[in-house]
């Protein structure tokens, strides 16, 4: 890690073909531990021809190069009733993780904040040179143990929100009944399209999935 001086970056979406140049982004990250968070800062990050730079509150600046990068994963989380927000895991080999998102401050779907994302997931996989993309592990959705959670999410809410009402409708014949399976299904419907997005799988940094990037 370093505190070394870059040169100025230029703002997203400029000379973007132009990889020679540092760019910051401000997004929303966090470091190693998974903690819960009310409100998150958003600060910069610096994507730069070597590596990544960024800083975390009372702390130095730190530093990492592609080099360093052994695992990038892409996941599609929930970002309120306005839609999803991406998420991009990136681990490195001293067992370091930096996970940037592209939701607000509190972990809501913004627009501005989810363009800015895309641009940084595009600019960071742009910038591996292909040594980095035959060495790098590049996963999309989920870990097996948030697999795991999320399948046993899916069967309750299918058997509360279907079997259930089919099966009060044989014994009973009120109509009632089919209307909350319709309004479960309408409730449920984010829930299996999230989970068909974050189906665990490899990916080529130079075709990312577009679902992976709402």
């Amino acid at each position: 890690m370093s505190d070394d001086t870059l040169p100025h970056p230029r703002a997203p979406g400029r000379d973007t073909n132009d990889v020679t140049q540092p760019r910051e982004y401000t997004l929303c990250y966090r470091e190693d531990v998974v903690r819960v968070f009310w409100r998150m800062e958003d600060r910069p990050i610096l994507v730069h021809e070597n590596g990544l730079q960024w800083s975390a509150p009372n702390s130095p600046m730190q530093r990492a190069t592609f080099e360093d990068i052994v695992r990038i994963r892409l996941v599609t989380v929930s970002g309120g009733e306005d839609g999803l927000i991406g998420s991009c895991i990136i681990h490195f080999k001293k067992g370091g993780m930096l996970t940037v998102m592209g939701g607000n401050n509190w972990g809501v779907c913004d627009p501005e904040k989810a363009d800015l994302y895309r641009q940084f997931v595009d600019d960071l996989h742009r910038r591996l040179s292909a040594k980095d993309g035959s060495r790098i592990e590049f996963i999309a959705g989920q870990t097996e143990a948030s697999r795991g959670f999320s399948q046993a999410a899916i069967i309750v809410m299918a058997l509360f929100f279907l079997v259930l009402p089919v099966g009060l409708f044989a014994l009973t014949g009120e109509p009632e009944c089919l209307f909350i399976m319709l309004g479960g299904f309408a409730f449920a419907s984010p829930f299996f399209r999230l989970f068909k997005a974050n189906t665990p799988r490899n990916y080529s940094p130079r075709n990312i999935p577009p679902e992976l990037l709402p």
